[in-house]
């Protein structure tokens, strides 16, 4: 923990906990810590619904928690959850946005997640074979933004470097028992097939041990590139509020190919919103493209987003066709697109009718007439990146532009550009 401060005095800190051994240890020895300091921790058990059996599992380990003076709190999944992707993908994006919005509720600013060397070693292997680079290879970050925080809140990994087997005969001299997810046995996921590799790979050298101090390396490598690629782009790049950038490329060229690649990276994921970079070898061939310097004008797209070139000028703009997401719309704090943090302030029930969507090329034509019969004029950005921007709809009807108070105010809406890959942070 030492490692990841510095800390104040008298910490509150949060960990994830599902009921396995890990995040059990995790919220045991992180009681000891923070009590030591006369600090105190939250633990956050998160209930998907996804077995018959979860909310009595999840009331077990409050329980179990409780007996051994830790507080905790159980986050119920909502029935109306987003059906895109995996299985395994929703439950973690799900996850991870109920544990983020608690934290922020309570004014947490360091919530302790239980991945451990095994899992590192795991995430490295899997990048491997997918041909990742330094980023990829450098596994699991010890700390790192929340991605739907706008900046607030840090995860935390303390036992990155602890093998599994180390926190299992932790619990078992404390006396604490656990729970087995039979999900860790399935093989139709890929991690679990690592796993079951591990003992063949470990037989000829190639054991967690290494691979986790390998990817420790590497994080420091991956490290020093983040900061050379923001100290670029808190020089060269011209953010807009409206969540599109304008960057000056003449000092670009000069750029090690390394920082260029990580420079365009946080670039597309500020204005794109996505949390993964593009795949690399899309990415090295534009930022390539663009240190050659291309005679005349460029259009490109690559991450979700469109890069125009003019001259020594670049502009960024979130791609309109690759704006999908529409959410239903509710109290509180959102991250829309993966850009926006909104709050939306207004009745549970009077919001469910309404949706969170993009303004699209319909509501742009209805917000140029709008603003034009009351004298106003649409703020000065690319109008490919005015129809990405959020709305709120009731079924067609365009209700509100949170960008333009001046169109409606149906609803007490606020937004700001707050993307999970923060351009320099």
């Amino acid at each position: 923990m030492g490692a990841l401060g510095p800390w104040p005095r008298r910490p509150r800190i949060a960990a994830a906990v599902s009921g396995g051994s890990d995040s059990l240890a995790l919220a045991l020895l992180a009681q000891e810590w923070a009590a030591a300091r006369g600090g105190a921790l939250l633990c956050l058990i998160v209930d998907h619904g996804l077995r018959a059996e979860s909310a009595a599992e999840a009331e077990g380990v409050r329980i179990w928690l409780g007996a051994r003076g830790v507080e905790a709190e159980i986050l119920r999944a909502p029935a109306d959850q987003d059906a895109s992707g995996s299985l395994q993908e929703r439950a973690r994006r799900l996850r991870y946005r109920l544990l983020i919005e608690r934290c922020r509720e309570f004014g947490i600013a360091h919530l302790l997640l239980a991945h451990h060397r095994d899992d590192q070693a795991e995430t490295v292997l899997m990048r491997l074979v997918r041909g990742s680079g330094v980023r990829g290879l450098a596994g699991i970050a010890p700390s790192a933004l929340a991605p739907e925080s706008a900046g607030r809140l840090r995860l935390l990994r303390p036992l990155l470097q602890a093998p599994k087997l180390r926190l299992r005969a932790t619990l078992e001299a404390m006396g604490q028992e656990w729970i087995e997810d039979p999900s860790n046995r399935d093989l139709r996921h890929e991690r679990v097939r690592w796993r079951r590799l591990m003992p063949l790979l470990e037989a000829g050298g190639v054991d967690a041990g290494r691979l986790a101090a390998a990817a420790a390396r590497l994080g420091d490598e991956r490290g020093a590139l983040d900061r050379a690629a923001a100290s670029w782009l808190a020089a060269a790049a011209m953010p807009s509020g409206l969540g599109h950038v304008v960057v000056d490329l003449n000092g670009y060229p000069t750029l090690a190919p390394a920082i260029a690649e990580a420079a365009l990276a946080r670039l597309l994921g500020a204005v794109g919103g996505s949390g993964y970079p593009p795949r690399r070898e899309s990415l090295s061939a534009l930022a390539e493209a663009l240190r050659r310097g291309v005679p005349g004008d460029l259009t490109r797209t690559l991450g979700g987003c469109v890069l125009t070139l003019r001259g020594a000028r670049v502009t960024v703009t979130r791609e309109p066709s690759a704006v999908s997401e529409i959410s239903t719309a509710r109290p509180g704090l959102l991250l829309w697109d993966g850009r926006f943090e909104m709050r939306i302030e207004g009745a549970a029930d009077r919001l469910q009718a309404i949706r969170v969507a993009a303004l699209g090329a319909s509501g742009l034509a209805e917000l140029r007439k709008t603003l034009r019969e009351k004298g106003l004029r649409l703020p000065q950005a690319p109008a490919r990146q005015l129809q990405t921007l959020p709305a709120l709809w009731e079924c067609r009807r365009l209700l509100e532009a949170p960008h333009l108070p001046a169109y409606g105010r149906f609803f007490a809406t606020s937004v700001a550009w707050a993307p999970r890959q923060p351009l320099t942070g």
